[in-house]
């Protein structure tokens, strides 16, 4: 999800028995910017059920008790001290999409759980998919 999504979410859209996250808000319309169900995997339904258990507020994001606005700053000084020059959120949402494809998911899954649609996903990240072209190799000989 993007930033503003994830920052944005709150727990009683987390449901940790059916392990989904539902980033959609209630009441918001909706944008070219989807906002779509998830499912929770175990690595992170762990984290979750320790944040929520110690949870001060009502956003699942949060510092000192209260929820946070925005994390470019923090962001940039955390990848500055693990010397990633030019990494941002966006850059971890590309390579998510990417690593899906390049593990043979489906381009219409990777699509569902990134949000995108499906067109986007072919056309920006489709090259990563391990099938990519091989039809057309294969129909060489």
């Amino acid at each position: 999800a993007r930033s503003g999504a994830i920052l944005g979410l709150t727990w009683d859209r987390v449901d940790l028995v059916n392990r989904l996250i539902d980033f959609r808000e209630p009441g918001r319309p909706r944008t070219r910017k989807r906002r779509v169900p998830v499912p929770i995997n175990d690595t992170l339904h762990a984290a979750l059920a320790e944040a929520q258990a110690l949870s001060t507020a009502e956003t699942v994001i949060e510092y000192a008790g209260g929820a946070v606005a925005r994390i470019k700053h923090a962001f940039r000084d955390t990848a500055a001290r693990a010397n990633l020059h030019g990494v941002t959120p966006h850059v971890l949402r590309h390579t998510a999409v990417t690593w899906l494809l390049q593990r043979g998911v489906p381009p219409w899954q990777v699509a569902g759980f990134a949000g995108m649609t499906l067109e986007m996903v072919e056309q920006v990240y489709g090259h990563h998919h391990p099938d990519h072209l091989r039809a057309a190799a294969r129909a060489l000989g």
